[in-house]
């Protein structure tokens, strides 16, 4: 079972990577100042990589804390924009303890259209280390949550393709406590295509990790609270972006690190001074400062 856990969507990351592997130079940001272009990236990168919106570390915390049900994941603070659990498949192997649950949701229009899988899996013990086999039932039970998710999704536009891969896991201690405690590493890895006006085309890829460092949760008390307002802590990362742009290819590595804090995140890069601020429901990135 182990081996179906994660659906690989990485063809076209592959293929990015293959592209611009020929003339690859390599460069680290602590060794010259990043230009603009640069610093875009890797912003934008680490934006999506953490936003509800577009499938990121929120997202995942949330289904990490939804109620799991047999024919559904139940948010009671989600916003509505995460759209319908289609294909919804579940199942229970009392052998392990792992709920596994796999859905999908999309939409597709004349200008675009977008598609995103997610297969998850959840081990909930309690105090003893005795599986839960009703969650939902017995969530005064619960407290302990081995996590694994995976999220792969493709979108495509009229000038830009894109797609990108979440791998997650983690573990959650003290889940009916006033604030709970979250450890791990999350994978992100993906690729993207963008033709300009002139027809210039610049392709990236990238490969980023977050190693989760003293995270806390506090508990949601009611329909108000959102899960991005409530975690704090620090993300280390490292990132490596690929760039081909016309035939020139370049890669370059970013380590630093994020702060959360109250529904925005502190984004600090290793070697510049400045720090931006990501919207952590958004991903939206306010220009630095330093």
């Amino acid at each position: 079972m182990k081996n179906q856990i994660y659906i690989i969507l990485g063809t076209a990351f592959l293929a990015a990577t293959l592209l611009i592997s020929c003339t690859d130079t390599s460069t680290n940001a602590g060794d010259e100042e990043m230009n603009e272009e640069e610093l875009m990236i890797v912003r934008n990168v680490i934006g999506e990589a953490l936003s509800g919106r577009d499938e990121g570390f929120i997202s995942s915390l949330y289904d990490l804390t939804a109620t799991v049900e047999q024919d559904r994941l139940n948010y009671p603070n989600d916003r509505e924009w995460r759209g319908p659990h289609n294909n919804w498949n579940y199942s229970y192997n009392p052998e392990n303890g792992v709920h596994r649950i796999q859905y999908r949701r999309g939409f597709s229009n004349e200008q675009f259209s977008r598609m995103i899988q997610v297969l998850l899996q959840y081990v909930f013990e309690d105090a003893q280390g005795n599986f839960i086999e009703l969650p939902a039932q017995q969530s005064g039970d619960i407290e302990t949550i081995r996590f694994r998710g995976s999220r792969s999704g493709q979108a495509e536009g009229p000038v830009r393709q894109s797609d990108f891969e979440r791998q997650t896991n983690w573990f959650l201690e003290g889940f009916n406590d006033a604030v709970m405690s979250l450890n791990g590493t999350q994978t992100h890895s993906g690729s993207m295509s963008v033709t300009g006006r002139e027809g210039r085309t610049m392709m990236r890829a990238y490969q980023m990790e977050f190693q989760l460092s003293d995270i806390t949760i506090e508990r949601p008390e009611g329909e108000t609270d959102l899960i991005e307002a409530l975690v704090t802590g620090l993300i280390e990362y490292t990132i490596h972006v690929r760039r081909n742009v016309n035939g020139e290819a370049e890669s370059n590595t970013y380590t630093g690190t994020i702060e959360l804090d109250g529904g925005e995140a502190l984004l600090r890069i290793m070697g510049l001074q400045r720090v931006f601020f990501i919207d952590l429901e958004t991903g939206n990135v306010s220009p630095g400062r330093g």
